[in-house]
């Protein structure tokens, strides 16, 4: 009497049964190979996991659609996986702009950077400068760019 599963049987009666699996694995395979050893070992397995979940999923007969192809069962794992999950989101600042009063343009120390304005303004225009707002602390070369930066920054929390 054979104990094993069906789909176990299955796979192992005939070398041409035996092929299927590995053609399967190797149509839908997800990764590439890779120099890295380990690398390709993890692919394998994962790719060996699906294929033998989707061949035992297949055996069960709970699929809801007539012809549930593997292509079918990945794409059910892959949005199963990913969830709602629609990105990090970027850190919000710690502070509102909304009110400008405590902002003011003064020499931020020693530390000198480039001036924020005219980095994004020019982008090969590099100003080192020592001068800034102290509340965003944010270096800033004159007026014209602390008060461009602050106005453009207000709208955008706006």
């Amino acid at each position: 009497m054979d104990t094993r599963p069906v789909a176990v049987s299955a796979t192992n009666s005939s070398p041409l049964q035996e092929s299927a699996p590995v053609s399967r694995r190797l149509k839908n395979g997800i990764g590439s190979q890779s120099r890295k050893w380990w690398k390709y070992l993890l692919h394998f397995l994962i790719n060996v996991a699906i294929s033998d979940a989707f061949i035992i999923f297949k055996e069960s007969g709970r699929s809801r659609k007539k012809r549930y192809s593997q292509l079918d069962s990945r794409l059910a794992l892959a949005e199963e996986l990913i969830g709602n999950f629609s990105g990090r989101k970027k850190p919000k600042p710690t502070h509102k702009l909304q009110s400008l009063i405590n902002h003011i343009f003064v020499r931020l120390g020693r530390s000198r950077s480039y001036c924020k304005r005219c980095f994004v303004s020019a982008p090969r225009k590099r100003k080192d400068t020592c001068y800034g707002c102290a509340v965003c602390n944010v270096h800033l070369c004159s007026n014209a760019c602390y008060d461009e930066y602050h106005r453009i920054h207000q709208l955008q929390e706006e």
